[in-house]
């Protein structure tokens, strides 16, 4: 076999392969071996004849093609790890000259793995957070249990702050149309609660039950769904019912009430440890987020196109799950960001792909540099963790699946492979 590699891009590369009649002899054994399975002759059971009588009962041209076939696979696999090519999709094959038993020229054009320079930790530096957790904050949490334990009595008078009101509410955009994750039926706010985006909550202030008003917001640029996040929409607001709220003393007895807690100290103290175990697996990941981000940052290399293509669909394909599952369409979603499918794929979607797969390639070059594995305990524990009363012949069938432990092991070695670069970091 010779090849000939041409290198179009650190991703691209065109390899040019000849076979010679060695070759096609061991491609023409193994064809022989694969068709014995199935061809039947007088004075031969299906399956028993010899290897040097398959080709004669065979079609020549069908047989020929096999070869080729199995040729242009073996030789192809032998070259990419000859010369240390990791294919990311299956090649585009254009066979050129083949005669039978003698010679097959094909050319392959591969999408591949880059090489990926890994820099140096030396500059990796961690965030730097706190998770402390002050008093106001948990006031603040006291406040709304409060609010939650609150007798509500009907009132006539208009709202103020402090006070519940039952809305029903809708969003049109600019354009008229309905705003898709915008709308309540039945909505129970407090305000000054601050529950809702800015701004809403002072639109009631005066409102009394029967009231009508229709008022702009712009909701938030970091909003959590993404579709409306800075975007400009008209309200329309019912107030069906507005209530005064009879806040209790909060005492000890109001301590009990909430759950096992001997005086407000306790309860006090309880909402503390939670706020502070909360903040502390936020900023864990924070941190890890960012060093990974940092790292990432400085290694230049380019990422194969099929797989970001794939990585946009994927992208675009949750996400439209994830709109449908909260009552909204991507049609809507789409008309909102102003772009039609394919131009929010490419402005959008195609840039995170890319740097998923930046940070997907680095991590996996990281974790084979440095010998990071998961190994048959790790997946056992993980999967026992998840599901604590499974069955340890359930576990066993897990761990079988090819699928679920590919799943499993890819999680936990990523996990591990950035736990170790946060090792690294000062």
């Amino acid at each position: 076999m010779k090849v000939d590699i041409t290198n179009k891009s650190s991703v691209e590369i065109e390899l040019s392969i000849a076979a010679d009649s060695a070759d096609l002899a061991v491609a023409a054994q193994k064809v022989s071996v694969d068709l014995q399975k199935e061809v039947s002759a007088p004075g031969f059971r299906k399956g028993k004849m010899p290897l040097n009588l398959v080709r004669e009962h065979t079609d020549s041209n069908y047989f020929d093609s096999k070869v080729a076939d199995a040729a242009v696979s073996s030789l192809l696999a032998q070259a990419c790890k000859d010369n240390d090519l990791r294919p990311v999709v299956s090649p585009r094959v254009s066979l050129g000259k083949y005669v039978p038993d003698s010679v097959l020229e094909f050319k392959a054009e591969i999408e591949v793995v880059p090489t990926i320079n890994l820099p140096k930790f030396d500059s990796l530096k961690k965030l730097k957070v706190s998770s402390e957790v002050s008093y106001k904050e948990v006031d603040k949490v006291l406040a709304k249990l409060s609010r939650d334990k609150a007798a509500r009595k009907k009132s006539s008078e208009p709202l103020v702050d402090g006070d519940e009101a039952i809305i029903d509410f809708s969003a049109k955009d600019k354009d008229g149309a309905n705003v898709d994750g915008a709308s309540g039926s039945d909505f129970s706010i407090v305000l000054g609660s601050k529950d809702l985006i800015p701004g809403f909550e002072k639109q009631l202030v005066g409102l009394k039950t029967a009231d009508k008003k229709d008022f702009k917001l712009v909701f938030p640029t970091d909003y959590p769904h993404p579709h409306l996040a800075g975007s400009e929409a008209v309200f329309s607001v019912v107030v069906n019912q507005t209530n005064k709220l009879v806040l209790p003393k909060i005492d000890d007895t109001f301590a009990k009430s909430i759950g096992d807690f001997a005086d407000v100290a306790s309860l006090k103290k309880d909402i503390k440890t939670q706020l502070q175990q909360q903040r502390e697996a936020t900023n864990s990941n924070l941190v890890k987020q960012d060093i990974v981000t940092k790292y990432v940052s400085q290694v230049e290399t380019m990422v194969p196109p099929t797989l970001v293509s794939q990585e946009a669909d994927q992208l675009f394909a949750e996400q439209k799950q994830k709109l449908m599952e909260s009552g909204q369409t991507m049609e809507t979603f789409l008309k909102t960001a102003q772009k039609n499918e394919l131009e929010y794929k490419k402005e959008v979607l195609e840039p995170q792909a890319s740097s998923n797969i930046t940070t997907g390639m680095v991590l996996s070059e990281l974790a084979s540099k440095n010998e990071i594995n998961v190994d048959d305990t790790e997946l056992r524990k993980f999967i026992e963790s998840q599901s604590p009363d499974l069955p340890a012949e359930r576990v066993d069938e897990f761990l079988l699946d090819p699928n679920i432990r590919q799943q499993v092991a890819s999680r936990l070695l990523s996990e591990k492979t950035v736990e170790f670069l946060v090792s690294k970091a000062k």
